[in-house]
């Protein structure tokens, strides 16, 4: 028998199979002389099995990974192009509701943002505030779709995740505004006369830091009325920063400007968001003016109160046992006196200028929706007991029929009259 070693009498031996992974993992060559007898088979036989166990398992290993790998960037790819694209969302009053990759704003470094509530269905009448909202805007002004909301999670929180989502997208905006839609009057203004406005607000405050200017209110709102504890927490927060002679009790409401970097920042922190992440943090916030007057309370450094109402102006009527009382910014009366001043602009007696914007909120609203609803005797009735609110802030408009305007959709056949008006008048107290 030839005991020769040479080339031509040996063959390379692999395990059966494991052809597929040889060229990507590394192996060990398994030599068996053909001219070998059957006693040293076994032992060749054994360590072929070993080193094939071995490359099989590299190779599941190597093929985990890789499914692993690949399942998670096509998780990335879906959450993206979701964040990226528009939900559907039908329009409100006619207006598509914004994407967050093309806003149609372009290259404007301001931008307005509103948020609606995607439950809620407006009537004619509130259409038409929004429309001339719009309107009156002097930047570039941007509806958000703030998605399905969650279970357990508020419209509230939908906006606030929905304005930094928008922040984040847009990495080169430099100013936002973020207001109300359907309770919302702008006095007429221009682009400058804002970014000035913001300047003087600022002014006010006498932190160097404070990048934020929120409405300034007289009543204290966190989803409910405040303890009495957390209420002077605000207001020592205020009084630490206002610089003016006579300190005014002011609280934070939830209609704000700041720089886009600053906002960012605070809506981060507010919402307990990962810095840089898009969507939903794990923490439930029921309210959004309890997250702003939480985080103001903690950094009266980094926002200013608006109390001169350089943009901002609240009305806040109040029912009590002694009668209705507005909560203006420099007084409560229970008559609100209006002008309407030689720019166009609608100011009330107390303020030495008009501000930009008014907010009808809580039954402010109410109350300028049941106004346009009425009729004339409803009306002269309202203006005996409010005063003239209503003859500088109707928005008349041909589309809505005055005799038969809903209450939030809700369709009427006959006109408020006095004792209609009174009903709901009494249902506010």
């Amino acid at each position: 028998r030839s005991k020769s070693r040479g080339a031509s009498s040996r063959r390379r031996a692999f395990p059966a199979g494991a052809a597929p992974c040889m060229s990507a993992l590394p192996s060990r060559a398994v030599y068996v002389d053909a001219d070998e007898t059957e006693s040293e088979q076994p032992f060749v036989k054994d360590q072929g099995r070993r080193g094939r166990s071995r490359r099989f398992a590299h190779c599941a290993a190597f093929l985990q990974t890789l499914l692993v790998a690949s399942f998670a960037v096509a998780v990335l790819v879906l959450v993206l192009v979701s964040a990226l694209r528009p939900t559907g969302a039908p329009p409100v009053c006619g207006v598509p509701l914004a994407s967050l990759s093309d806003s149609g704003c372009g290259a404007n470094r301001s931008v307005w943002l509103l948020a609606t509530d995607p439950l809620y269905d407006p009537d004619c009448l509130s259409c038409d505030w929004f429309e001339r909202l719009r309107a009156s805007v002097p930047v570039c002004a941007v509806l958000l779709d703030v998605g399905a909301v969650p279970k357990g999670r508020t419209f509230w929180e939908a906006k606030s995740v929905a304005i930094r989502d928008y922040l984040l997208a847009h990495p080169d905006l430099e100013l936002v505004v973020v207001s109300d839609l359907f309770d919302v009057y702008l006095n007429p203004f221009s682009e400058v006369t804002l970014l000035e406005r913001f300047h003087k607000a600022l002014g006010h405050w006498r932190s160097p830091y404070a990048s934020v200017v929120f409405a300034a209110e007289r009543w204290c709102w966190i989803g409910k009325g405040c303890p009495e504890e957390f209420a002077e927490r605000a207001l020592n927060a205020s009084r630490s920063q206002y610089t003016g002679r006579t300190f005014v009790p002011f609280y934070l409401n939830s209609q704000w400007m700041g720089t886009a970097p600053a906002a960012l920042r605070m809506l981060t922190s507010v919402l307990g968001a990962k810095a840089g992440v898009l969507g939903w943090p794990r923490k439930a916030h029921p309210d959004d003016q309890k997250m702003y007057m939480e985080y103001f309370v903690q950094h009266p450094d980094e926002i200013a109160l608006d109390v001169h109402e350089e943009i901002f102006a609240i009305t806040f009527p109040r029912g009590s046992a002694g009668g209705w009382t507005w909560q203006l910014a420099h007084g409560r009366k229970p008559m609100a006196t209006f002008r309407r001043e030689a720019d166009g602009r609608v100011a009330e007696s107390t303020q030495e200028r008009a501000p930009l914007l008014w907010h009808f909120n809580g039954p402010g609203h109410k109350l300028m929706m049941v106004t346009q609803q009425s009729d004339d005797e409803a009306r002269a009735f309202l203006a005996s007991k409010f005063g003239n609110y209503f003859r500088f802030f109707d928005v008349p408009s041909d589309k809505c029929d005055r005799a038969s305007r809903g209450w939030h959709g809700r369709p009427r056949s006959i006109t408020l009259t006095k004792q209609a008006v009174q009903r709901e008048v009494g249902s506010w107290a």
